[in-house]
């Protein structure tokens, strides 16, 4: 119970650094999903770092108990190597696992491919 109402506490906090056209959506048991539109790598990096700190920015409450919780965040951006949706999943789960690896609570992301002077990439 403590895990489902510190979930929703989190993505509360996490909607709270978002955009208007931002998107959240919980990716599996205790993953959530963030979809930037219109942000590039350096941008997503950066408000992967402003939900990281508003995440840990208090303890929570359960039952009386202040509860800590701080997040590891892997980000993917979309690129001209990507074949599909899946692709882009599968690369922000290889940088949440090194998010993990480095000792949880950061931010960490696959590689982010250079673009030529101009060019756009499609959202």
């Amino acid at each position: 119970l403590c895990g489902d109402a510190l979930l929703l506490e989190v993505t509360k906090r996490v909607g709270t650094t978002l955009r208007q056209p931002d998107l959240l959506a919980r990716f599996g048991g205790a993953e959530l999903a963030v979809f930037l539109p219109n942000t590039d790598p350096l941008g997503a990096l950066d408000a992967a770092e402003r939900i990281r700190q508003q995440v840990a920015s208090a303890p929570y409450t359960w039952q009386q108990t202040h509860v800590v919780a701080t997040v590891s965040i892997g980000v993917a951006t979309v690129h001209q190597g990507q074949l599909s949706v899946d692709t882009m999943v599968h690369e922000a789960e290889q940088a949440l696992e090194a998010a993990k690896e480095a000792g949880r609570n950061c931010v960490r992301t696959g590689p982010i491919k250079p673009r030529k002077n101009g060019e756009r990439v499609s959202t």
